[in-house]
């Protein structure tokens, strides 16, 4: 169990911190705007497309194959980065990356969730994914002037590497594949259109608030007129608030419903405090932890309810 849980966190961070690796040095890797928005989005594309099909598929199979092909995808994406290609190959790769980055996601999250004790494994899984987003921009950032422009992607390739070494020992058979109560023979199509119908709430909420830190991060600069090396500081701290916030939010054991609901006040006043002092993004930060984790934990005792396995299911906690 701590082996497993181990390699799902490198993993994690590894995965996060690779696709966040080429922010700091685009420029070098290609000219112009749309060339570099291309190799930025292929990630975002790959996961896009790949995400949900493998979150349905580990509900129906056991999700450790797909951990482990995720992670290996990851690996050799990463390899693949650190040689030089052109704007279209590159652009291609991070698809790929992408793709390999949505199939370990959506599997390990699976796993955790199945797990006795996944609160407290979902909030160090999220801490090193949020810590693999802030080192994979500071790291590649420091060490592309001393060490060259694709050392930041060639150190998190290791991570991966050792992560997927560590993957591939994990055993089969650990989390048996879902029926969902019910609705045994509902497809998959009409069982994710019911549960979007369901808690679409649930999403929205998520669009909204977690997108909220991308949203702030991208129009801030040129919106402040501030300084980039100003920005940095307040920008990294808010990352770190989030990892924080994953952290200590399943210790306090609040439910999360009510946690979702004042987090989005938070986030909402935060949003404002921007206006005033860059450091309002720590707030920022700190908040979607809390609803990223309530989140989880929401979905979690949710979908354990649906298919028939609820055993100290609490209820009364604020979970419907």
């Amino acid at each position: 169990m701590l082996r497993e849980s181990i390699a799902l966190c490198i993993g994690a961070f590894a995965v996060m911190a690779l696709s966040n690796a080429v922010v700091p040095i685009l420029p070098s890797l290609a000219n112009g705007t749309t060339a570099q928005g291309a190799i930025y989005a292929g990630y975002f594309l790959g996961s896009f497309l790949l995400t949900v099909p493998a979150g349905l598929l580990a509900d129906r199979t056991d999700p450790v194959f797909l951990i482990k092909a995720g992670l290996l995808i990851t690996l050799a994406s990463g390899l693949l980065l650190t040689l030089p290609a052109d704007t279209v190959v590159m652009s291609l790769v991070r698809v790929l990356e992408g793709a390999g980055g949505g199939i370990f996601m959506s599997a390990a999250l699976t796993w955790v969730n199945e797990q006795t004790d996944h609160t407290a494994l979902s909030g160090y899984f999220m801490a090193a994914l949020n810590g693999g987003l802030v080192a994979g921009i500071i790291v590649a950032g420091l060490f592309e002037s001393p060490f060259g422009a694709r050392s930041g992607i060639a150190i998190f390739t290791f991570f991966a590497g050792v992560a997927a070494l560590l993957g591939l020992t994990i055993r089969e058979g650990g989390v048996p594949p879902r029926e969902w109560g019910p609705f045994p023979r509902e497809g998959m199509g009409t069982r994710l259109m019911r549960l979007v119908s369901m808690y679409r709430w649930l999403w929205l909420s998520a669009l909204v608030l977690v997108g909220s830190t991308g949203a702030v991060t991208a129009i801030y600069p040129e919106f402040s007129d501030a300084q980039p090396n100003a920005l940095v500081l307040p920008m990294a701290a808010m990352g770190i608030a989030t990892v924080a916030a994953v952290l200590l939010t399943p210790l306090l054991r609040v439910p999360p419903i009510p946690a979702i609901r004042v987090a989005a006040i938070a986030t909402a006043l935060s949003v404002i405090g921007v206006l005033i002092t860059p450091w309002a993004l720590v707030a920022i930060g700190a908040a979607v932890g809390v609803v990223i984790i309530s989140q989880l934990e929401f979905l979690c005792v949710v979908v354990a309810a649906t298919i028939g396995r609820c055993e100290g299911c609490t209820w009364s906690r604020g979970y419907d």
